[in-house]
């Protein structure tokens, strides 16, 4: 079936971006996006950082470019093909932001980026509910810890602690306007 005559192709895919420190909630809030619009009858793809970065490419040592390009890289392949992309992870501004920038080049409209601004206290506190704090230790969080800004984008949102995960995917749904997309 050609784009033309398939009912599923978007006129103007969206893409959404949340980013936060690891425990955050932004995988949490990136899988409850995504099952919404697909219920919705949209094509939706969820591109998960840590997907990349710990079991796509590996060794790890060797291949963080060729991850992060991938990455990038099939975003980028999804929007062209008028899919909905929302992807997550902690994308440093450092590393990331050049990537994003590129992508944005190539699709301009309906980009959207959202970020959790929170406490070292209330990331190890949203960690301790999740499956993955029996074997992610609170150590390793409060390594990699560092607190969250915007990159400088006209079209961020920045979520802080006094808003809860279900405030944020009802957020995230009614910014984009991505339920109404027809």
């Amino acid at each position: 079936m050609s784009e033309t005559t398939n009912p599923h192709y978007l006129e103007n895919p969206k893409l959404i971006i949340i980013r936060g420190p690891s425990g955050s909630g932004k995988s949490t809030v990136a899988h409850e996006v995504q099952r919404l619009v697909a219920e919705s009858g949209q094509q939706i793809a969820l591109i998960e950082q840590d997907y990349y970065k710990e079991i796509m490419i590996l060794p790890k040592a060797s291949t963080r470019d060729l991850r992060i390009d991938k990455m990038y890289d099939d975003a980028h392949f999804l929007l062209m093909r008028r899919c909905h992309v929302v992807m997550g992870g902690t994308l440093d501004p450092e590393e990331h932001k050049p990537h994003i920038d590129e992508l944005i080049k190539a699709h301009p409209t309906d980009n959207y980026l959202f970020y959790f601004n929170l406490t070292l206290e209330e990331t190890l506190r949203r960690h301790a509910t999740r499956a993955k704090a029996s074997w992610l230790s609170e150590d390793s969080l409060r390594g990699w810890y560092r607190q969250f800004t915007g990159m400088g984008y006209d079209f961020e949102t920045e979520f802080t602690e006094e808003v809860d995960q279900e405030n944020v995917i009802a957020s995230v749904i009614n910014i984009t306007g991505i339920l109404h997309t027809p």
